[in-house]
């Protein structure tokens, strides 16, 4: 009976995540980010369909960009965002660098001749994680550089079936030694059941350094999930 109970219980919380998307706000999202992206006067060469990013995402990112002091920007999984990333710089005269990864070879490949930001290419290694094994980001791609980091995407890898539920956990692992003093962390797809464990493990761990932070979302047909630190605590009310 006690199992039944537990997966019963898994099956509530899971559906009370999704329930937090709200599709029906997708187009004020929409009308935003390309209100915002005209007024700087970037060109719409966005596709947020399918598996990619979705308008809440393009929304969240463009407003962080344009309104926080960032340095060091993190994209775990090249997309939708890079694209932003790269043409939000040159439109804005921003100075942050970024630094992509992305686990496959021909989109790294392709995403890199559209940027003109540094794509490093991570093979996927085993990760135990929480009790779990996943598959993650080899580290020392990550880690590479030693650079620490203002603003960190998490929208990797792959993480849209049952094998991969899990794979984004692995933020957890590194995430501490990735961190400026000062930081936002995105969670995108925070609805799905591995992103809101990954999300927990890194509450945490942030819990136990004492860090100071605080929460926020934004919902659309995604669902994403905002740390913030002090000096960038604007972003948990984007």
């Amino acid at each position: 009976m006690l199992p039944k109970l537990g997966k019963l219980r898994g099956i509530v919380s899971s559906l009370s995540r999704q329930s937090k998307t709200y599709p029906e706000l997708e187009s004020v999202y929409r009308d935003l980010f390309t209100r915002d992206i005209a007024k700087a006067g970037m060109d719409d060469v966005y596709y947020p369909v399918g598996h990619a990013a979705n308008y809440s995402l393009l929304y969240l990112v463009m407003r962080c960009v344009q309104e926080l002091r960032l340095a060091e920007i993190l994209e775990l999984g090249a997309g939708q965002t890079t694209i932003l990333l790269d043409q939000a710089k040159r439109a804005l005269a921003a100075k942050y660098r970024v630094r992509t990864i992305e686990h496959d070879p021909l989109w790294a490949a392709q995403v890199a001749g559209r940027v003109g930001h540094e794509i490093v290419q991570a093979k996927l290694l085993p990760l135990a994680v929480g009790g779990r094994m996943t598959n993650y980001y080899d580290r020392d791609a990550v880690f590479g550089g030693g650079r620490k980091y203002d603003l960190i995407i998490v929208d990797g890898p792959p993480a849209f079936t049952a094998a991969m539920r899990y794979d984004r956990t692995g933020i957890a692992a590194v995430v501490e030694h990735l961190l400026a003093a000062e930081f936002v962390i995105i969670f995108d797809d925070a609805e799905r059941d591995g992103e809101a464990e990954a999300v927990r493990a890194c509450r945490q761990l942030l819990n136990g350094r004492g860090v100071e932070f605080l929460e926020g979302s934004v919902s659309g047909f995604k669902r994403q999930h905002v740390f913030a630190t002090t000096a960038h605590a604007q972003a948990a009310f984007f």
